[in-house]
């Protein structure tokens, strides 16, 4: 447990690393890519090589981002580590539950339009493969199924006990 004025600190604290993390990792990203490029006009590099440094670049930038993540999470580690962990009063579960009873029902219902229009907008054509077909269906059809669950729990949230 925290009180409001150490729990401010932190997130202030976490703010800041993390945007400095973020800058020093796009600054040095975008110095790399100029690089990059320089090299390749002055060159006159083939069209392969600048793919190959590309890649290349791009396997560098995901490693740098995780590991970024992952340095401001062991700075929040750091902070709340020599605490005592506190188990929590309420389930994940019955977060979602409490969230979902105040919400309104034309927010609840207005996804599900949204959602079939965005199933209409990208139903494949008749000449698509049949792994678009699969891709398409499963994936629409675990949101409707989620889509569904919440309006079921909603439903289920309005009665009395």
């Amino acid at each position: 447990m925290v009180t409001a004025d150490e729990k401010k600190q932190m997130f202030r604290e976490l703010r800041s690393a993390y945007w400095k993390s973020l800058a020093l990792l796009w600054i040095c990203m975008t110095a790399a890519v100029l690089l990059m490029i320089g090299v390749a006009v002055t060159q006159d590099a083939p069209e392969k090589t600048v793919t190959a440094i590309t890649y290349c670049l791009a396997a560098l930038f995901v490693p740098a981002a995780f590991w970024m993540q992952r340095r401001v999470s062991q700075k929040a580690e750091n902070v709340i580590g020599s605490r005592a962990a506190v188990r929590s009063a309420r389930t994940w579960r019955q977060v979602q539950d409490e969230r979902l009873a105040t919400t309104a029902w034309w927010r609840v219902l207005t996804g599900g339009l949204v959602l079939g229009m965005l199933a209409w907008l990208f139903f494949p054509t008749a000449a698509s493969a049949v792994w678009i077909w699969l891709a398409w269906t499963g994936y629409f059809g675990f949101c409707f199924v989620m889509w569904s669950r919440n309006v079921w729990r909603k439903l289920n949230s309005a009665k009395p006990n």
